[in-house]
């Protein structure tokens, strides 16, 4: 399913096809903190549509789990689950496949992994980033599952400056022409470097000869160019072209997904026993194919760019 069929169906279950009591933009929040909630509880295993490979290059031995917006000594993408979501590492040059080690080991002097080598590479977890040894390798290669997109629509940037970018296919993705229809809206630059801005408020946009024209506020750090995505995230632009949004996760479990996000639902709305059922029906289904009798009552998200409080 696409989101904007999720979206219906998730307006069908809770009722609400109106829109009454949930407009679009709060139900697309319920799926997007649904999702999260999914990746978080279901075994690793059901995840690969998630796994990521990269090789870093770092200059401290350290290596950040936070997606290289963040840091430059970085995956590209922030990690599901923190060291959780690390599937393996391995040296770059050589291909020896390092020995993960939790911190007693390290403390441990007689332990052989106390003089790691080229042939004998070990790695540790920390404060959220990995830690490689032998330190004289500065390559390393890192499979890991990455956190799932967001489920909003990123727009390619056709071109642009410091503070005015171009949309192309303005018609096409249902994108308004009328003068300033998107003004004050916050735009996110979802292809921004650690050093530039991310967000932007939208001072003024328009028609122009089938693309979307939009000024920035403040100026972008570096010059806009094709290569760029962004994404509206507030008054309810967040919801535009939804049909061309899927999610990352196996079709298979949408329904699951939509049984959180029902259940969150109804919890809003004071409707307890409904919730309990909604939510009974995930959790159940979670636990069977995690092969666990229930599942984990605590969880927990470094959550990217956004607070969900639902």
């Amino acid at each position: 399913m696409n989101v904007s069929e999720m979206m219906l169906e998730l307006s069908q279950r809770l009722e609400d096809e109106n829109e009454e009591e949930f407009d679009d933009s709060f139900r697309l929040l319920l799926l997007n903190n649904a999702q999260d909630k999914f990746t978080h509880l279901i075994n690793k295993k059901f995840l690969t549509e998630l796994e990521t490979k990269d090789t870093i290059t770092h200059s401290s031995g350290a290596i950040a789990l936070t997606g290289v917006g963040i840091d430059s000594n970085a995956t590209s993408e922030l990690v599901l689950k923190g060291g959780e979501g690390i599937l393996e590492v391995t040296i770059a040059s050589n291909g020896k496949v390092a020995t993960k080690l939790g911190i007693s080991d390290l403390r441990q002097k007689e332990s052989r992994f106390s003089t790691p080598t080229q042939e004998w590479p070990v790695y540790y977890i920390s404060g959220n980033k990995i830690y490689v040894l032998p330190i004289i390798e500065t390559s390393w290669v890192v499979r890991y599952l990455k956190q799932p997109d967001e489920l909003r629509y990123t727009f390619d940037v056709a071109s642009g400056d410091e503070n005015t970018i171009l949309i192309a296919d303005r018609v096409a993705l249902g994108l308004s022409g009328t003068q300033d229809a998107y003004k004050y809206a916050v735009l996110y630059r979802t292809t921004a470097a650690s050093d530039d801005y991310q967000y932007y408020i939208i001072t003024a946009s328009a028609n122009a000869a089938g693309y979307l024209q939009i000024q920035l506020s403040p100026d972008a750090g570096n010059v806009f160019t094709s290569a760029d995505n962004v994404a509206f995230i507030t008054h309810g632009f967040d919801t535009l072209y939804l049909e061309g949004v899927e999610p990352e996760i196996n079709e298979g479990f949408h329904s699951v997904m939509l049984d959180l996000a029902e259940a969150a639902g109804w919890r809003r709305s004071g409707e307890i026993s409904r919730w309990e059922i909604a939510y009974k029906s995930a959790v159940d289904e979670i636990a069977f194919l995690n092969g666990e009798d229930k599942i984990p009552s605590g969880m927990g998200r470094d959550l990217r760019q956004r607070s969900r409080n639902v």
